[in-house]
């Protein structure tokens, strides 16, 4: 990304060991960064860890920390995480607190505090496309299916190639009943995407879920094979 070309542009890059703690902070967290775009969320997560060790008040590292530890279904690890980086804020109001927060609160159960923190980000950041994703998300995890599926509906409509909003369409239409959308629509416009962004592990996810629709709508084969894709997947990124 831009740290890594900024970077690039020096004559004589110093070497980690030559950097104080705060830069080895932040070099651990550019590529956990890089690792959590191409998907491999175990090793992403190994290197947001690393930064929090360097830099305990690093709090955008402690919020990708949580988020990479809650997609490895590392429950207690996520929570941990987001306590420490809401505890790091204070009484900051800035985007990265809303997030931490909403993270807290979903990661703790309380999709209900979740939705209203979210909703205050999306009020001050009408724009912010990954907030209205995350806010759908709130959404789904209560059970309001439909407003979920509305809000990532007018999203994809405005941003197609938005990966997760595609793959959270196709959840949730799986858990509203309708598996046909789900596998034939949703959750194949999901695969192409993170396909062609080579991100193994929304690969596996879109694979995983679209094993689950089709065994639901009783084609068992397809349903097999997906499930064997997205387990090879995982295997790949060690998760």
């Amino acid at each position: 990304g831009d740290i890594g070309r900024a970077l690039a542009l020096q004559p004589a890059p110093p070497t980690l060991t030559s950097l104080s703690a705060d830069g080895v902070a932040m070099a651990a967290y550019a590529k956990g960064v890089d690792l959590m775009l191409k998907g491999d969320t175990v090793a992403a997560a190994a290197a947001f860890d690393e930064a929090v060790t360097k830099d305990s008040g690093f709090t955008s590292a402690w919020v990708q920390l949580a988020g990479a530890n809650d997609k490895l279904g590392r429950d207690e690890e996520a929570l941990e995480a987001a306590r420490q980086a809401v505890a790091q804020l204070g009484e900051r109001s800035g985007r990265i607190s809303f997030e931490a927060r909403a993270l807290e609160a979903s990661l703790a159960g309380d999709f209900s505090r979740a939705q209203q923190v979210l909703t205050a980000l999306v009020a001050r950041y009408p724009h912010d496309v990954e907030a209205r994703v995350t806010l759908a998300e709130a959404y789904g995890e209560e059970g309001q299916l439909d407003r979920a599926q509305a809000e990532l509906k007018t999203i994809v409509a405005a941003s197609p190639n938005h990966p997760r909003a595609s793959y959270l369409l196709g959840k949730f239409a799986i858990l509203a009943g309708d598996h046909r959308s789900a596998a034939d629509d949703y959750l194949v416009r999901a695969l192409v995407i993170q396909n062609r962004l080579g991100n193994l592990q929304g690969r596996a996810d879109a694979e995983n879920a679209l094993g689950i629709a089709l065994y639901e709508l009783g084609r068992f084969d397809e349903a097999r094979q997906h499930y064997q894709n997205a387990i090879d997947l995982r295997r790949q990124i060690g998760d």
